[in-house]
């Protein structure tokens, strides 16, 4: 059943998008398809305080990161029910949250197809083990994903958001050539895969990172996650696949993937990650991550 739709709570962040985009703009939008919008600015440090307690729906002005800034609010800290359905208008370089809900037409388009659109619920990954729970919505992973977080993080990049896309996969080429294997305890819903890996990836979405399909097949909100492990043995043909996708190849994931709701993990190793936080202090803890099934809702 579609929504009824009159008030929206739009969380933009001003940095990102174009002219077209400009809080002006993107209020007049939406206030032109026949809605009342109450707008915050993602880089006030108190727009949280300002989330409503109700409204028809939240849309999200921005990247994954303004999106999972939004969804922590949700998740975490109670801030709005989970029960309001979410949406976002992609303005970030990746936009891998918006791309897996079908938000890539031009942003007048969206806006008008919100009145046709169903909510559908949205699965939430649950971290413990460490002093504060975490979560994520888009993945968690160690090795090769928080390394190149880390590392796109001190390089100049192009200032083309496809450029920065492939210049990314490009030092994600540079490290998996390099990278050591480490050891790793791990179990899915009671069965053993513990092992040595460079990659290990637990996948909530389709993509992450520089748009890479690691779970092409993957279901927001099927209450499946999907495991995705690259072995020292596996490093070569990881890299050659990666250095297709640099030439414009496209090619499916080759690496299957196991279907879990329940994992346990130790890493043995200081880079792991959930969505584009980097968590600390993990190399000595046993991690429980618990699919969450449906506990958000989004225009999809």
């Amino acid at each position: 059943m579609t929504l009824a739709i009159k008030t929206i709570k739009l969380i933009h962040n001003p940095s990102a998008g174009e002219e077209e985009h400009s809080e002006r703009q993107l209020i007049q939008t939406i206030e032109n398809e026949g809605y009342h919008c109450e707008y915050s600015s993602a880089k006030d440090e108190d727009w949280p305080q300002h989330l409503p307690s109700a409204t028809d729906l939240l849309v999200v002005a921005g990247g994954d990161g303004t999106v999972r800034s939004v969804a922590k609010e949700l998740v975490l800290n109670g801030s709005v029910p989970t029960s309001i359905p979410f949406t976002v208008l992609p303005l970030g370089t990746a936009n891998n949250i918006a791309k897996t809900l079908g938000a890539m037409e031009d942003t007048k388009d969206l806006i008008k197809s919100w009145k046709e659109k169903v909510p559908k619920s949205f699965d939430v990954g649950l971290i413990r083990g460490l002093a504060e729970e975490h979560f994520f919505i888009e993945a968690f992973g160690c090795g090769l994903f928080p390394r190149l977080m880390q590392v796109m993080k001190t390089v100049e990049k192009p200032e083309k958001p496809e450029e920065e896309l492939n210049f990314a996969l490009t030092v994600l080429y540079e490290l998996i050539m390099t990278a050591e294997a480490r050891d790793c305890q791990l179990q899915v819903d009671g069965q053993d895969y513990s092992g040595k890996y460079i990659l290990l990836e637990i996948m909530n979405i389709k993509s992450i990172g520089p748009n890479l399909a690691l779970a092409p097949y993957s279901e927001f909100g099927d209450g499946w996650f999907e495991l995705i492990r690259i072995s020292e043995e596996e490093k070569e043909a990881f890299g050659k696949y990666i250095l297709s996708l640099c030439d414009g190849s496209e090619k499916t994931f080759p690496f299957p993937a196991i279907k879990g709701r329940h994992f346990r993990i130790r890493w043995d190793g200081p880079h792991v990650h959930a969505d584009d936080e980097i968590l600390e202090n993990v190399p000595e803890v046993t991690l429980a991550i618990e699919n969450q099934k449906g506990y958000l809702n989004v225009l999809a």
